[in-house]
């Protein structure tokens, strides 16, 4: 998915999972490509959005508006005969280095996961 944002005007030190909310568009014509392609499955455009990743950005009260919305737009190109996948990657903190602490760790990826749920559920 970030490569094809940086296609389509994704600049270096900006937030790829923010262009769900401003290019809404871009990031649904990409979805639609993989499906036109012949996916079975496509991902959301979620991997950096979790609090501590979106924080680099000031967007780290924007973890359940990013996600959810991710869902939402790959959930419409694959439309209902096709899976969406979650996307979730790391946080960027180190747990061995006592960045953080599980528990946090745990909060973190609970409250993207959640978000991305509410929408990426499909019924069959």
């Amino acid at each position: 998915m970030g490569y094809f944002l940086a296609g389509k005007g994704l600049k270096t030190g900006e937030c790829p999972e923010y262009w769900n909310v401003i290019h809404p568009d871009v990031v649904l014509n990409i979805a639609q490509s993989y499906i036109d392609a012949g996916a079975d499955m496509i991902e959301t455009n979620s991997f950096g959005a979790n609090k501590f990743k979106l924080a680099h950005y000031g967007l780290e009260r924007e973890v359940y508006n990013l996600n959810k919305t991710a869902a939402e737009i790959s959930r419409k190109a694959a439309g209902s005969n096709h899976f969406v996948i979650g996307s979730v990657g790391s946080t960027g903190k180190l747990l061995l280095m006592e960045e953080t602490t599980p528990a946090e760790m745990y909060a973190v990826f609970s409250e993207q996961v959640i978000a991305l749920e509410k929408v990426v559920q499909m019924q069959f």
